[in-house]
């Protein structure tokens, strides 16, 4: 078996050429997931100030709301036992 050197050669570069389309492919694939690792680390290291800053804002609302907070609890426990009681005086009165 006899291989002229022109054979091998176009042999050569097909394969050589399918081994390119091939990591042309692979490095396609690569790229993508590492944008994909990429947006998913800028959101992590955005995730913690986030979360800081959320929290801070939830602290400040109820420092913030405390005295409403203190001022209905204080109306709905006296109204209800105001309301409670003249409901037993007329009941039983």
């Amino acid at each position: 078996m006899n291989i002229d050197i022109s054979d091998f050669i176009a042999v050569a570069s097909a394969v050589a050429a399918i081994a390119s389309a091939y990591a042309a492919f692979a490095a396609l694939r690569i790229s993508r997931e590492s944008a994909a690792i990429s947006k998913a680390s800028s959101l992590a290291g955005h995730h913690g100030p986030a979360s800081l800053a959320y929290t801070k804002v939830v602290n400040d609302f109820k420092d913030v709301t405390h005295d409403l907070y203190d001022c209905s609890s204080t109306l709905l426990n006296r109204w209800g036992r105001e309301i409670g009681s003249k409901i037993i005086v007329r009941v039983v009165g």
